[in-house]
């Protein structure tokens, strides 16, 4: 099989600022061998490329449409407080530290596209008499060209002027592809299903992750498409503390998957299908950091003395532990579904259905609170960035129903119950 998509993107805003203009073509190529030419022992082998998503939170960044400008400062003139305080709206009372201005010092690579997968997969498969089949497939999987921003004294600074004030001078935010950054998968899969009887039949599937790792999440909840801590103020920001290599916050190495549907016929009474899935999961990987660390005195005087105009916000740092060296808890649930229908007149059916998640109440933590937060009072590198924590007041507990096996939101417990009827026709 060969195959391949062709895309071409473009886009414009207001002022006639042009984001991205770019095409590319991505292949898709597989071939199946079948060993004795009756289908019961065959091999395959895919090549696919997938360009990723053109995601507004980065390729909007360079207009102010729907991105306004942004002034951070740090309060530092006189205490007080109240709506009529006048200093704490005296711009010189602060203390600038970011400043991003769409039009101004934000700017694009010419031939900036978005990011790029590489597949490749291997597999064999047989069936299984007449009545099911098993199937292995190795699958490595590579992500480049990644969308970054580059915060450096190469990338030049802009001064901002607006209707006659000058607001400073900052750092210019260049966005170009690298590939630098890493995230990369591989991992084994099987799939299997046998019809026991003919009214009752078991699936199931297992993966079992290799390597799930990176330099950076690339995303958060409800945040697609984030730049990571990599290329800003490169000077004050190393690898092993701001973006190291290792486990990402999906890896899991095992994930086990079995169900099974049996029917029972009732004549004219209908028809009753019990199905029931065994949920088995290792537990997922999570790190020792701290977010919201502000840039320190060591720091902010290194970036003086080699002529940044501005600071470093607040960022995420790591320890010595380094990305993905702890691992959460695993857990096994068992959800159980009862359907029944009736046939009442020609195909007019009324059915119900139960459905039972974690029938057996499973209450362990599957994960827990991870706060830590720099320890200020103990040793610090080189860039007086502290290498110990203190576990938050919480460390180790729950904090969220998400802290267990199953939860289905508005429902109390961890056993939860769901109904659903209707008709078919």
């Amino acid at each position: 099989n060969l195959g391949v998509r062709a895309e071409k993107v473009d886009s414009a805003a207001t002022g006639n600022i042009n984001s991205v203009d770019h095409s590319t073509l991505v292949p898709r190529l597989g071939a199946t061998y079948d060993v004795r030419g009756d289908g019961r022992y065959t091999f395959s082998s895919t090549y696919s490329q997938y360009a990723g998503k053109y995601n507004e939170s980065q390729f909007g960044q360079n207009t102010n449409v729907g991105t306004p400008d942004l002034l951070l400062g740090v309060y530092t003139g006189p205490p007080g407080q109240g709506r009529d305080f006048a200093p704490g709206f005296d711009p010189n009372n602060y203390f600038t530290v970011v400043g991003d201005f769409p039009v101004r010092n934000i700017f694009f690579d010419d031939n900036l596209k978005s990011p790029l997968t590489k597949e490749f997969t291997v597999g064999g498969g047989s069936t299984l008499g007449q009545r099911g089949y098993v199937k292995v497939t190795s699958i490595n999987r590579r992500a480049s060209n990644f969308v970054e921003d580059f915060i450096d004294l190469d990338g030049g600074s802009t001064e901002i002027i607006n209707d006659g004030e000058n607001f400073g001078t900052f750092t210019n935010k260049n966005f170009r592809n690298t590939d630098l950054l890493k995230r990369d998968y591989d991992a084994v899969e099987i799939q299997s299903r046998y019809q026991v009887f003919d009214n009752f039949m078991i699936d199931g599937s297992y993966t079992a992750q290799i390597n799930n790792d990176g330099n950076f999440e690339g995303e958060l909840s409800n945040q697609p498409a984030l730049s990571s801590n990599a290329f800003d103020y490169p000077e004050i920001t190393p690898e092993a503390r701001y973006f190291p290599y290792g486990r990402l916050d999906e890896f899991q190495r095992h994930k086990l998957r079995i169900f099974g549907i049996y029917n029972v016929g009732l004549g004219r009474f209908g028809n009753v299908d019990i199905g029931g899935i065994l949920r088995a999961n290792s537990g997922l990987a999570y790190s020792l950091r701290s977010g919201g660390v502000s840039a320190n005195a060591t720091q902010r005087a290194l970036l003086t003395s080699l002529g940044y105009p501005d600071r470093l916000s607040s960022r995420t740092i790591y320890y010595s532990q380094g990305r993905g060296s702890e691992t959460f808890d695993g857990y096994a649930v068992f959800d159980l579904s009862v359907n029944y229908d009736i046939p009442v007149w020609e195909s007019l059916s009324p059915w119900v259905k139960v459905e039972v998640f974690n029938l057996l109440n499973n209450d362990k933590l599957t994960s827990t609170n991870v706060t830590v937060r720099p320890d200020t009072s103990g040793p610090v590198d080189a860039l007086g960035i502290p290498t110990t924590f203190t576990e938050g007041s919480r460390f180790g507990e729950a904090t969220s129903p998400d802290n267990f096996p199953q939860y289905i939101p508005g429902l109390d417990g961890l056993r939860a119950f769901q109904m659903a009827f209707g008709l078919r026709w």
